[in-house]
């Protein structure tokens, strides 16, 4: 039995095939949007590896370089003289002070007052007539001291400042770029006039005796270093 085709059944397979062309289409269409979206992300997160990677590779260099500039450093106040060094200690001083908000009244270099050893005791000709006996020659020799690798200053720093400004100034000098110690560190209420702006502000006197560490300029660059080592050794209380 055969169907005749009717303008309906027409009709009808012809709305079937379309509604099927177009719902392909929609699917590719779809698919294609997703499939560039994706393509995208990639394309975005390859970028971000290899900004990842470039990061990576200036860190490192930037590492290397900061090794050297160290090791550069740790040698670098070796070859420079007494006479350039001090003034630049003394200046940076001043101004970590100012840095802290404390006002400097005084950043200046003191005189060596430690007394005499007992090696320079005995070397007095008149040690040397009490103490006739082979034994004490004996002692002095076993008591000579080997040359420090560095020469000892001391620098006497006055300010005017409250209790948190002088507390952080102490604290920077445990970061300062050259060897320092705090020998001494005295407080005083800061005297005022009646009229002074100043006056019951908290503000105190500070006087702080340091020692500074330089490098003696004949001492080779190894001994410098381990000299170095033994003076932040002998600093560490400071922190």
């Amino acid at each position: 039995m055969r169907l005749k085709p009717t303008k309906g059944t027409i009709g009808l397979l012809s709305g079937a095939l379309a509604l099927v062309v177009f719902g392909t289409g929609g699917i590719v269409w779809m698919q294609n949007k997703k499939l560039g979206e994706t393509l995208a992300v990639l394309k975005q997160r390859q970028a971000e590896m290899a900004d990842g990677a470039k990061l990576a590779r200036r860190r490192d260099e930037v590492r290397v370089a900061l090794e050297q500039d160290r090791a550069e450093l740790l040698y670098l106040e070796n070859g420079v003289s007494d006479a350039a060094y001090v003034p630049t200690l003394l200046k940076q001083l001043e101004e970590l002070a100012g840095s802290t908000r404390n006002r400097v009244l005084g950043v200046r270099p003191i005189a060596d007052v430690r007394g005499p050893t007992r090696l320079e005791q005995r070397r007095d000709p008149n040690a040397q007539e009490k103490s006739g006996s082979s034994s004490s020659s004996k002692e002095e020799k076993k008591e000579v001291a080997v040359p420090e690798p560095y020469t000892r200053l001391g620098i006497q720093v006055s300010l005017v400042g409250s209790f948190q400004s002088t507390q952080a100034f102490v604290d920077r000098l445990t970061r300062f770029p050259k060897i320092v110690a705090v020998e001494e560190l005295q407080l005083r209420p800061h005297h005022t006039l009646p009229q002074d702006p100043e006056a019951n502000s908290g503000l105190l006197d500070v006087e702080i005796k340091l020692t500074a560490f330089i490098m003696k300029e004949s001492v080779p660059a190894v001994s410098s270093a381990s000299g170095a080592v033994t003076a932040r050794a002998a600093i560490g209380g400071t922190n």
